[in-house]
């Protein structure tokens, strides 16, 4: 077998390989024999059939197996013998074959690009040091008991923090705005800053069961596409019932068992939200820089590392999928969302790999030891986390890449240009989304 490199670009690469033809020869006839002892052909015993007849029958088909499956083995020798690793699967194009001259193709591919350690040294980098703070876990202990919140009916009007039940009718402001009937939509909310609804809760509070009154409500503009981002429209309600939150008690030993199993106590479900909160933290700055070091390496300006189009083709491909993209709706502008997460999929893949490769650094036990002890401090039987985590390949899978991050992430920080900056786990969790 005969192979030739070239380089098309920075990633791009094609790889022509000539089979020889007395290994194509060889592989038509043992298909020919094989399938004259399984066809059932009319006038021969079965296993009986002449390799002639199944010649004159049945060869474009078996050129067709013969030279699939000579591309397939011969690619992976051909790849390994010119020491690259394709990106994703090459696009092969079969160029001549035949029984009288070699079987010649051409594999397209791209590759991982090489990156230098000069490049990560003009990086800058803004290291969060975070600290999860009591006032946190309390707060999250809050919500934790928010979560199994009871409604009480109430007699007084509604305040922030109610739940408030209602009927209503709506219209446009060029509209009549009709009464409302008995049989009108009935709506739930709870009286909470930042709701879509917000001014809606507005008119709400302060009203009690059976009061009723029109109002106009001007509606946020949205990013998401929502019917009503931007409109004003007039609603007429009446309040059904107002009810107040009754929280669950923290001396209840019932609802302490149910969020932190057998014998959970007041300070045993506040060290789970700790833990769960420390697990947040770690995972945020790994984002966070994680995301810093992708953008300074492989941003579209001038990239450092340029992103293979492949695996950007292949990122979006998959976040189609996703979303339940039919495929007559693939084409898609280069401003659509599913292409820009697409792209920083690909980025950060790419980031990824090349700088493995540069640092030739893998994680150590202790790294795979600090990941598994903080996935598993999450949850209220720790024990069951960490068997799963050691047995179900996908939550394996993810804790292995998140300690291989780590370790890329600190060999990368001793590297580049460092600002360490103070500031709170909202903050940090407003910085990468979350």
């Amino acid at each position: 077998m005969e192979t030739s490199l070239e380089v098309l670009g920075s990633t791009a690469r094609a790889l022509r390989v000539t089979v020889p033809q007395q290994q194509f020869v060889e592989q038509v006839e043992n298909r020919l024999r094989q399938l004259s002892r399984t066809l059932r052909i009319k006038g021969f015993r079965p296993g009986k059939v002449p390799v002639q007849v199944v010649r004159q029958r049945h060869l474009p088909q078996v050129y067709g197996e013969v030279v699939e499956k000579l591309a397939n083995d011969s690619l992976r020798e051909a790849l390994a013998a010119e020491k690259v690793q394709p990106v994703v699967d090459p696009r092969v194009t079969v160029e001549e074959y035949g029984e009288d001259r070699p079987m010649k193709y051409q594999a397209r591919f791209d590759v991982y690009p090489e990156l230098a350690e000069s490049k990560i040294a003009g990086v800058e980098l803004t290291d969060p040091e975070v600290a999860v703070e009591d006032a946190e876990v309390e707060e999250g202990m809050e919500r934790l008991r928010r979560q199994d919140v009871d409604w009480k009916v109430t007699e007084r009007t509604a305040a922030a923090g109610d739940q408030v039940a209602f009927l209503y009718t709506t219209c446009g402001m060029d509209e009549t705005l009709a009464a409302i009937a008995e049989d009108s939509p009935d709506l739930a909310l709870i009286l909470e800053p930042g709701a879509m609804l917000e001014e809606l809760h507005e008119h709400l509070r302060g009203m009690g069961a059976g009061d009723e009154k029109s109002v106009q409500v001007a509606f946020a503009e949205r990013a998401d596409g929502h019917p009503l981002s931007g409109q004003t429209r007039q609603f007429r309600i009446r309040v059904r019932e107002v009810r107040e939150a009754v929280l669950p008690d923290w001396e209840d030993a019932a609802w302490l068992a149910k969020c932190g199993g057998a014998g959970a106590t007041h300070e045993t479900i506040r060290d789970s939200v700790r833990a769960h909160l420390d697990y947040r933290r770690v995972e945020m700055r790994r984002e966070y820089l994680a995301e810093q070091i992708t953008q300074g390496l492989a941003a579209a300006k001038e990239p450092a590392l340029p992103v293979p189009e492949s695996l950007r083709e292949w990122c979006l491909s998959v976040r189609l999928k996703e979303m339940g993209v039919p495929p007559e709706q693939e084409e898609l502008g280069e401003d659509h969302p599913a292409r820009r997460v697409a792209l920083m999929d690909a980025q950060r893949i790419t980031v990824f790999q090349a700088l493995r490769a540069l640092s030739r650094v893998e994680p150590t036990e202790e790294d795979h030891k600090q990941i598994e002890d903080a996935y598993a401090g999450q949850f209220k039987d720790s024990a069951a986390a960490r068997r799963n985590a050691r047995q179900n390949p996908d939550v394996r899978g993810h804790l292995q890449r998140e300690a291989s991050w780590d370790a890329l992430i600190r060999w990368t920080l001793d590297r580049a240009r460092v600002n360490k900056e103070r500031m709170t786990l909202e903050q940090l969790g407003a910085r990468t989304g979350r």
